[in-house]
């Protein structure tokens, strides 16, 4: 090899190694543009254990506390935390503060211990809840985000659609741009479910495209395993069923209702989980949901727009048990 091409080389090595290292130093010196989850080996999606960071949204830092199992902590004056399980919705993406969640008012006695991380399905929850230890007779909240996990009750893999291992969580908090290597890879060889949920208008055609009655089907299955699981656990859930952001549409500063088709199949499917609140054999689940006014502010959805905030969210908050 000439001289020349060693020297290209080098340089082009040592070029390489300096973007390597100031992006180190800056990343560590900055907060985090994401959040760091992977999926475990015993197939739930979560948060690194023990990580204290912040996480930067436009112009904001949000706080980011966890545990040594990978909840994400949110601490009020008291001392007893309540288990909380679900996705990107129930993790609080823009929460800095026990007030802002959306749990706050209806658990104010309460801190809370938030097991969730994206891409976090039904089955995924069960999974985590089958790994926990729990008091006995303990209650516990279960968030079941209508956007995404009516989508996630059957051949869900979530490890087909994030890109980092539970193992890889560590390095990432210690080198933080290595995520932007894992998630391009995950971009061009896998199907990225985020990426594809980005359209609001083709959530809307996929959730009209839905068969309720196999969605019924589906749900009443996984009801059946979530009852057993709680009661093996001798605990008892309050299952959420939270609005979906794609029931929405745009208009200016605000989002409406504006497809009345949508709406009315929506409405369907509530009737349907409603009904479930009757069954006398789901002795380990109260059931509740959040409403869906006619019209939210852009200024209630998170910058993403797939998700309605937390502060909103809890003043929507109705329990529907019989």
């Amino acid at each position: 090899m000439s001289q020349f091409k060693i020297r290209y080389f080098s340089l082009i090595f040592v070029l390489i190694f300096t973007l390597i290292i100031g992006a180190y130093f800056n990343y560590k010196k900055l907060c985090l543009s994401f959040i760091p989850y992977g999926v475990s080996d015993f197939n739930y999606v979560t948060l690194g254990s023990d990580k204290d960071f912040c996480l930067k949204i436009i112009d904001k830092s949000i706080k980011f506390i966890t545990n040594e199992k990978g909840a994400r902590i949110i601490k009020n004056k008291s001392h007893a935390n309540l288990k909380v399980f679900g996705d990107s919705q129930v993790l609080g993406l823009e929460v800095n503060s026990h007030n802002d969640y959306f749990l706050s008012e209806e658990f104010n006695n309460n801190s809370f211990e938030v097991y969730a991380a994206p891409n976090n399905g039904p089955y995924e929850v069960i999974n985590r809840l089958n790994e926990l230890e729990f008091n006995p007779n303990e209650n516990v909240v279960i968030n079941f985000n209508i956007s995404v996990d009516i989508y996630r009750l059957n051949d869900w893999y979530p490890e087909n659609f994030i890109s980092l291992h539970e193992k890889h969580i560590d390095l990432i908090h210690q080198v933080p741009f290595l995520a932007d290597i894992f998630m391009l890879y995950n971009i061009l060889f896998k199907n990225n479910f985020t990426i594809k949920r980005s359209d609001l208008f083709d959530m809307q055609a996929l959730f009209l495209e839905q068969n309720l009655n196999t969605l019924n089907y589906e749900l009443k299955i996984y009801l059946d395993d979530l009852n057993e699981i709680l009661f093996k656990k001798n605990i008892t859930a309050t299952l959420i069923f939270s609005t979906p952001y794609w029931l929405y549409s745009s208009n200016d500063a605000s989002f409406k209702i504006l497809n009345m088709e949508i709406f009315d199949k929506y409405k369907e499917l509530i009737s349907i989980i409603e009904n479930y609140s009757f069954i006398n054999y789901y002795s380990q689940i109260k059931f509740a949901r959040t409403k869906e006014p006619t019209i939210i502010q852009r200024y209630e959805f998170t910058s993403d727009n797939r998700h309605i905030k937390n502060y909103y969210l809890k003043k929507l908050f109705t329990s529907i048990n019989n």
